[in-house]
């Protein structure tokens, strides 16, 4: 009971990243920011965040290189 409402209260402060890509913009040819899926070590859930400034971004992608959407690396969507 106590960790079922521990998950409900999680913040998904211990996650790990499953994969990355860059989402694009309104007219689908410019690259608007970084998409990244995670999932929550503690509760177990996937979530999505965000990263919109271009030097994160390059910082992100050199971290995880082997993480990028691709057949082996896809995104769990449930």
């Amino acid at each position: 009971m106590i960790k079922r409402i521990m998950d409900l209260f999680c913040r998904h402060k211990n996650s790990e990243v499953v994969c990355w890509h860059w989402t694009h913009g309104y007219n689908d040819n410019d690259i608007r920011f970084l998409e990244i899926e995670l999932k929550c070590k503690d509760c177990g859930k996937y979530f999505f965040r965000y990263i919109k400034d271009w030097d994160e971004c390059e910082k992100f992608i050199e971290k995880h290189k082997d993480k990028r959407w691709s057949d082996p690396c896809k995104p769990v969507l449930d």
